[in-house]
């Protein structure tokens, strides 16, 4: 099932050391990674196609157009 990859050494190392601390094997670990950084992609990408101009240029049409507070300028 599993697959190889060819990383620099010092970043395998640095995946020993952190799986380690979290008391697991390096392959849980970096597949921890690789799920988490997918999901987060997936996520990214659900959202975008949520993503609606129309609804967004509403929601700036409610915005008053004034100048903001004097606590709120830079």
């Amino acid at each position: 099932m599993g697959t190889s990859i060819a990383v620099p050494r010092d970043l395998y190392e640095k995946a020993v050391e952190f799986a380690a601390e979290e008391q697991v094997s390096v392959d849980a670990f970096v597949a921890g990674l690789i799920s988490r950084r997918v999901a987060d992609r997936e996520f990214i990408a659900a959202r975008a196609r949520a993503y609606s101009p129309a609804a967004f240029e509403r929601a700036l049409a409610m915005i008053p157009d004034r100048e903001p507070d004097a606590a709120d300028r830079l």
